[in-house]
């Protein structure tokens, strides 16, 4: 399930969005099927100076190397059970 608002801040907006940890997808099917999507929308809302703030429920452990594709500032990530020494390497 994904819910997300937009709230305005000073001349950019921040895009709340909340996703599930998807233990359903294999790390393949996540690569094939839904990270091009996500990086997609994060980059589109970035071009539109909307920064993404996605809150990741469950564990993005096997999925934090894909952050280090989106542009710096595109995103702000909040995370849920995910190793926290592993996400600040990748600070965005």
């Amino acid at each position: 399930m994904l819910s997300c608002f937009i709230v305005p801040f000073d001349a950019t907006e921040l895009l709340f969005q909340h996703f599930k940890s998807l233990p359903q997808l294999h790390d393949e099917q996540f690569k094939r099927f839904y990270w091009p999507t996500l990086k997609a929308v994060i980059i589109g809302l970035a071009k539109e100076d909307i920064v993404a703030v996605p809150f990741c429920e469950g564990s993005y452990n096997s999925r934090i190397e894909y952050l280090k594709e989106l542009p710096k500032s595109s995103s702000f990530w909040l995370f849920d059970r995910t190793d926290l020494g592993r996400t600040i390497r990748f600070s965005l």
